[in-house]
């Protein structure tokens, strides 16, 4: 079976499309990312997400081709002052064996860990006059990007300890682009310009929203957040989510982190990483 090259939206989409071509589960397939998705700049400059897909080549550990070929030994070489040594009769003295140096085996490299750099809540909610600010810059954002006659309303959610800008009105609907991407890219660079802070003063985590899109999103990844919980409460095995982005992973952490029943934790990289469900240990 070849492997073929399909296209997607994400990584995820364009490895589903080429699993139904190839009649795959995803345990049966070897995947490699040509090219990551790329929303772009306000939906400009975007790019599809590219993989290569092909049937994982299995090997047992008893196939005889799995197993290294024997080393052959290889014949002494014997020097031409050796021949002619032989041919006069003389013998050349045995060498003395050489000492044996014991081994000392290298230490073991511990490897470095990477720095995560996680957005921590301030101590206490940030006051009016800092919503305040904050919806001023995201309104001048807006007039930059020529999105006229919107309205911006900042709000602090206790729950997932972050702020939640509503944009309403006027242009709105314009930021959403494709499934979001446009909305995601404009609340990346509104982040950055809001917590350029010192490095002892605590990142605020904000969400954007506009015209409702994130609400309606958050209230469906709830509906299955639920159905997650009642699965693993009912079969005690864990459950795994879909691949997600950072700021979904962090909502649901956030949204189960004082379920008495269920734990959540975070596996995989890059664009593949997911929420696993598990029960916690009593």
């Amino acid at each position: 079976m070849q492997d073929i090259e399909c296209e997607g939206k994400t990584v995820s989409d364009a490895v589903e499309s080429a699993l139904k071509q190839l009649g795959l589960r995803r345990e049966q397939a070897e995947v490699k990312i040509i090219q990551e998705a790329k929303s772009g700049f306000m939906g400009f400059g975007a790019k599809p997400a590219i993989v290569r897909v092909g049937e994982k080549k299995w090997r047992h550990p008893d196939d005889p081709a799995a197993a290294p070929a024997a080393a052959t030994p290889k014949r002494e070489a014997r020097s031409s002052n050796g021949r002619n040594q032989a041919r006069n009769g003389e013998r050349r003295p045995a060498r003395e064996p050489r000492e044996s140096r014991p081994t000392e085996k290298p230490a073991a490299r511990t490897q470095p860990q990477p720095k995560t750099q996680v957005a921590q809540a301030p101590s206490a909610p940030p006051d009016d006059a800092e919503k305040a600010r904050i919806a001023q810059t995201i309104s001048q954002i807006l007039t930059h990007m020529s999105i006229e006659g919107t309205q911006v309303e900042v709000a602090w959610e206790d729950k997932q300890e972050r702020l939640k800008a509503r944009i309403t009105g006027g242009e709105s609907e314009r930021l959403l682009g494709e499934d979001g991407l446009a909305l995601e890219a404009l609340q990346t660079v509104t982040n950055s310009i809001l917590n350029r802070r010192g490095q002892s003063e605590p990142r605020i985590p904000v969400q954007l929203d506009a015209a409702g899109w994130r609400e309606k999103k958050e209230s469906k990844m709830l509906q299955i957040l639920d159905s997650a919980v009642s699965e693993v409460k009912r079969t005690g095995k864990p459950y795994r989510l879909e691949p997600m982005s950072a700021a979904d992973r962090r909502m649901v952490h956030k949204q189960l982190a004082d379920h008495p029943d269920i734990v959540t934790g975070s596996e995989g990289e890059g664009s593949w990483r997911k929420i696993v469900i598990r029960p916690r240990k009593k």
